[in-house]
């Protein structure tokens, strides 16, 4: 069974912490051989050092399964024999005697450092991405097909002065000026029968304190894996400009 096993397996001694046994996946992880492992403890191993780990900033599988006779699971780094370092994800389970005493416990360790490695990525994007539209003097907007609002930039506040969860759910529609309305509706439809395709018009939006501001709108039509079909929109308040212009944006 341990053989087959695709994650690194240890059988641990209760009484001493010790490993009695491994699978080769255990071997090949953490570089070693297996007479460098038999008899050693599990936390000089894996840890580097002789004790367990101390809750709560290092919680231990192993404790909590002794404790408590349950499985448990938690994130751990580990290192291998040359020193390097790896995110493993730990889960333990006990092995019982006759008098359901815990006598050994099940020590499986999954490699995720690769994953860890793609979520920091992908959270170091997003973090990117936030600070630019938190900062950014535009705002951007996603519709559905429909002109549902599914997302709105922190940048909405500055320029319109709404927070974005007020608009998410909405209509946009419901929020231009209806002397304006048939031309946008026409630019939206545009873009929703010609996927790819880039809208640019300008109309008048309702600020959170009743007035309409000018934007500037730039929309193109999204599809996300053939099932998501909308527009995202880039808009810019161009009130002062055109007002410079002799326009008016309050009418």
């Amino acid at each position: 069974m341990l053989s087959s096993m695709k994650d690194a397996i240890s059988i641990i001694d209760v009484n001493n912490f010790r490993i009695i046994d491994v699978n080769s996946v255990f071997l090949k992880i953490y570089g070693m051989k297996k007479e460098d492992v038999i008899g050693k403890s599990c936390y000089e191993i894996t840890h580097k050092r002789a004790q367990p780990c101390i809750p709560p900033d290092d919680i231990c599988p192993l404790m909590d399964t002794l404790n408590s006779g349950e499985h448990s699971t938690a994130e751990h780094i580990h290192y291998m024999k040359d020193g390097e370092k790896r995110c493993v994800e730990v889960s333990t389970s006990p092995i019982m005697d006759e008098n359901e005493k815990i006598v050994h416990v099940i020590h499986v360790a999954r490699d995720i450092t690769e994953r860890k490695q793609m979520e920091d990525t992908l959270r170091h994007k997003e973090e990117h991405f936030r600070s630019l539209t938190e900062n950014t003097l535009d705002t951007i907007t996603v519709l559905n097909k429909e002109g549902i609002i599914s997302y709105e930039s922190p940048s909405i506040k500055r320029v319109l002065g709404y927070e974005p969860e007020e608009l998410i759910g909405k209509n946009a529609f419901e929020l231009i000026h209806t002397e304006d309305l048939p031309v946008v509706m026409s630019a939206f439809k545009q873009g929703i029968q010609n996927p790819g395709s880039t809208q640019s018009i300008e109309y008048r939006f309702k600020h959170k304190d009743g007035s309409w501001r000018i934007l500037e709108s730039i929309g193109k039509t999204i599809i996300n894996n053939h099932e998501f079909m909308g527009i995202i929109v880039n808009s810019r308040d161009i009130t002062d400009r055109k007002a410079g212009r002799g326009g008016a944006a309050n009418k």
